[in-house]
């Protein structure tokens, strides 16, 4: 008999998850409508319990079939089928890890299944999943490539982020832009154009024909055409079309790995971050579309960090020899500090990417790393001589988040046409009183250094993110998100007539997905005036809420017409059908 989880922790159904406390109050939902008029299948293009296709000889040595067939087995609870059918999925992989533990796990279920014991199906068909997912990454060049999910850390097999030995600095890139040698990008798509226009229903046909004939995916797909922003978004319902353009260039894999142009330094988008956003905002789950990630400090570990702020207080200056010594006790006091992702996948890219960006902002608010750009002084800078009252508060609790900027998009009256014009990134702050418990309780205000760090920080958000690839990877996701908002908000598919069935389906279109960050070591500096501690702790997040961007009041009006002459300056014209991206 087959069992459903609850509570996955990698579930984008958010049953488990919950968003930055302070930033989700008050945030709007889109309307709980129904898709039926968009043409769009709700169950992600998934054919109904008992229609199983007949097999075909293509279908036994396509694993994705395979796992179709698998998942519908496991939901009619189908164990013989299944395990014959995992067992067949196993012999196509490659040798090594994955395939000897999903071949383990099968063992172990098929013995349970004769044994009459429940077997949690859905379980082993999510393993399947997560193994055929990496075999396509190897299928496209092998060692040597950019690896799935680089970047300035890592998250071991407990879930802890931690620093990459090897992050690079704003030099490394310097030495990334002129290091542009030999074309790493196929064709004249290594050309940097004017602006590079995505087809997305032609680039979701080509990826259902590859995945079909069992063909792998090329760079070029993966990294939508060197996409490295949305500035448009362009609708054609006589051609039956939505295109995306912004500027794009060729890329080659930086000093950690990452995907980046080679004139630029600045990553390219990523087709699992725009598949991972569409299916967030599709969904029809309480969140529908809102994502992100938090980090908080434990209150008991707070309250750990008070008492003993305290004893030191009482026991007098703290020699310089034991100074060291003494912070090292300060930070094994705080400890870790959780880290929950809610709306999306945890083990997705665009989870990993926004961890990482908020981490780093909260290293650089506290002074622990310097800002690749002037303009953003640390918290500690900012704060001058603090005054009694605040040396008389030990630990100043401060919360700083990610979220969009709400007036930064123009449509066209016939909501055909929509331009994303400044920065689409802002930084928020709040001050957060602690209680004797350790807990924190929110404020919903901000003291003037407080919000002179975000204000700072947004102001220069831009030309960080020039110069920073962590801040130019969340800025590349808050962009997809807002297209997608558009395309669910504006029930653009429906226009068209364009199901998005592959790019729905989570068995037709794998998502990469690898261990979710879940602790990070705690976040916490502190400085010495007038003999007395503050110690500044930090939590906040990355709040994503594309549909406050895409309402009626906040969409800025095309007055000049300029954007819908764009529009039909943009027209797909005399294009083979095959071709998903011109410039």
């Amino acid at each position: 008999m087959a069992t459903r989880r609850v509570g996955d922790p990698d579930d984008p159904s958010g049953v488990s998850q919950a968003a930055p406390e302070s930033a989700i109050d008050g945030t709007s939902l889109p309307p709980n409508r129904s898709d039926q008029a968009t043409g769009i299948d709700q169950a992600g293009g998934q054919k109904p319990d008992g229609q199983n296709p007949p097999s075909s000889e293509g279908d036994e040595s396509n694993p994705r079939k395979l796992l179709k067939r698998a998942r519908r087995q496991a939901e009619a609870g189908k164990g013989d089928e299944l395990i014959e059918t995992a067992r067949r999925i196993a012999s196509l992989l490659p040798p090594g890890s994955n395939r000897t533990k999903l071949s383990t796990r099968l063992d172990e279920a098929a013995d349970a299944w004769a044994a009459g014991q429940q077997v949690d199906f859905d379980s082993l068909v999510d393993l399947i999943r997560s193994t055929i997912a990496p075999s396509t990454w190897d299928s496209v060049g092998g060692p040597g490539t950019v690896q799935p999910f680089p970047g300035g850390v890592y998250v071991n097999a407990s879930g802890l982020l931690q620093p990459r030995a090897d992050q690079q600095t704003a030099a490394e890139l310097d030495r990334v832009r002129a290091s542009a040698r030999s074309p790493r990008a196929p064709g004249n798509i290594d050309r940097p154009p004017t602006l590079r226009k995505v087809s997305l229903p032609k680039l979701e046909r080509e990826v259902a024909r590859r995945i079909e004939a069992g063909q792998p995916l090329g760079d070029d797909i993966r990294y939508l055409a060197g996409l490295q922003q949305v500035n448009y978004l362009f609708v054609y319902p006589e051609e039956k079309d939505i295109v995306v353009a912004g500027p794009a260039e060729g890329w080659q894999s930086d000093p950690a790995g990452r995907p980046v142009g080679r004139q630029s330094g600045r990553p390219v988008m990523q087709l699992d971050d725009l598949v991972t956003v569409l299916r967030a905002c599709f969904s029809d789950s309480d969140a529908r579309g809102i994502f992100g990630c938090s980090i908080d400090p434990r209150p008991e570990r707070l309250k750990d960090v008070q008492d003993f702020l305290t004893a030191s207080a009482a026991a007098g200056p703290i020699e310089p020899s034991r100074r060291n010594h003494w912070l090292a006790q300060l930070r094994d006091h705080l400890g870790e500090q959780d880290i929950k992702v809610f709306g999306i996948p945890g083990g997705s890219r665009v989870a990993h990417a926004m961890v990482e960006a908020d981490y780093r902002m909260k290293l650089i608010g506290i002074g622990l790393e310097p800002a690749a750009v002037p303009g953003i002084p640390s918290y500690f800078e900012l704060l001058g001589t603090p005054d009694d009252a605040t040396l008389a508060r030990r630990v100043d609790t401060l919360r700083w988040w990610f979220t969009l900027a709400y007036d930064a998009i123009v449509g066209t009256a016939a909501g055909d046409a929509f331009e994303f014009r400044v920065s689409r990134v802002r930084v928020l702050s709040e001050n957060e009183m602690l209680t004797l418990t350790g807990r924190r309780q929110h404020t919903g205000q901000s003291d003037p250094i407080n919000a002179e760090f975000a204000k700072n920080f947004t102001e220069q958000f831009a030309a960080l993110s020039a110069r920073d690839p962590n801040f130019a990877d969340l800025a590349n996701i808050f962009d997809l998100s807002i297209v997608a908002a558009l395309l669910r908000g504006h029930n653009l598919p429906g226009v068209i007539g364009w199901p998005m069935s592959c790019f729905r389906d989570t068995d037709e279109y794998i998502v990469l997905l690898q261990p979710a960050p879940q602790t990070v070591e705690s976040v916490i500096n502190h400085r010495v005036y007038r003999g007395r501690h503050i110690t500044a702790a930090v939590s906040g997040g990355v709040l994503a809420d594309p549909w406050k961007m895409i309402a009626a009041d906040k969409l800025q009006p095309d007055s000049s017409g300029e954007l819908a002459r764009m529009l039909s300056g943009t027209k797909p014209l005399n294009l083979p059908p095959e071709r998903w991206w011109w410039d």
